[in-house]
């Protein structure tokens, strides 16, 4: 019939296949708001999502690693929320040597033009205080559920040493603070593809190449890394000068030059940004600055 073309389906995983071939997905759940997003649930508990948005030409799969040891999803839902759509996980871990279960839910997104950096929470299983402020050296409770382990801070918009929670569940802080985000660290990580960039002879696979530099295009971002590899990033720091000592990070937005450490073989040509501190990061471009040999 003529209108069976209509109902066609896309291989969705044309270039990710890896994705359900390490685990298969057992589980999904559709998160429409702020973006059109596909969570997966894996058989191995690992949790991963696909960003849906064909009006963009968007279509992309990504991994999200959970914070802590063991982590694994047991089960989700998306439900409605206010203004967005909340993800809820129920996840297991190992802490303190003992296996726990907790019902967690994904942050609000902050949208861009929107953000205020002492709400920012990127971390994973964390608990916020957001009232009068703490002295230096005095305690926060709250935290029972992360007793022995090792957390990451955002105090008032700002980093702070890694702490451990102590028995009944408490940190002490450094500095005086009133809002202060505890839980697990991860690192977000964009690794393209080799890229090509052809050539004025011709293609450029195949020939050895030199890269002078990186541009990346940044939006509402703090911090960050950018390299050949994950060991070979170069920071982009999170603070300039001219900027307040006593007040938080600012949002960057803008075109950011990056040096290059690492030689390029043959026709790969890699290209890695990291997170590895809980403030935001929106990658919209990287443009590298290379020439071809013709050897």
């Amino acid at each position: 019939r003529a209108d069976i073309g209509n109902y066609t389906e896309d291989d969705l995983t044309r270039f990710s296949e890896h994705i359900g071939q390490e685990s298969p997905l057992v589980e999904l759940a559709f998160q429409r708001r702020p973006w059109r997003i596909v969570w997966a649930r894996r058989e191995d508990g690992s949790l991963v999502g696909f960003t849906y948005d064909r009006d963009q030409d968007v279509l992309a799969w990504h991994q999200h690693p959970l914070g802590g040891t063991n982590a694994k999803v047991l089960a989700m839902a998306c439900i409605p929320g206010v203004g967005q759509d909340e993800l809820w996980l129920a996840v297991e871990r190992t802490i303190n040597g003992v296996t726990r279960r907790y019902v967690e839910v994904l942050g609000d997104e902050q949208l861009l033009g929107q953000s205020d950096a002492r709400d920012f929470c990127y971390l994973d299983c964390s608990l916020t205080y957001d009232g009068t402020e703490v002295a230096a050296g005095d305690r926060l409770f709250g935290l029972e559920h992360l007793v022995g382990e090792t957390v990451q801070l955002l105090v008032d918009g700002a980093t702070h040493p890694p702490v451990t929670v102590a028995a009944p569940g408490t940190i002490t802080l450094e500095r005086a603070a009133s809002t202060v985000h505890a839980g697990y660290h991860y690192n977000s990580l964009y690794e393209s593809v080799p890229i090509e960039g052809g050539n004025p002879s011709g293609s450029s696979a195949g020939r050895p190449k030199t890269l002078h530099h990186l541009t990346l295009v940044l939006i509402e971002t703090i911090g960050g890394r950018a390299g050949p590899s994950e060991a070979t990033t170069e920071l982009m720091p999170a603070m300039r000068g001219g900027d307040a000592m006593d007040a938080p990070p600012v949002l960057r937005s803008g075109k950011v030059k990056v040096g290059w450490r690492g030689k390029i073989e043959d026709d790969a040509l890699p290209l890695v940004v990291l997170q590895d501190l809980p403030f935001p990061m929106t990658l919209a471009g990287a443009v590298p600055s290379y020439s071809v040999n013709e050897a």
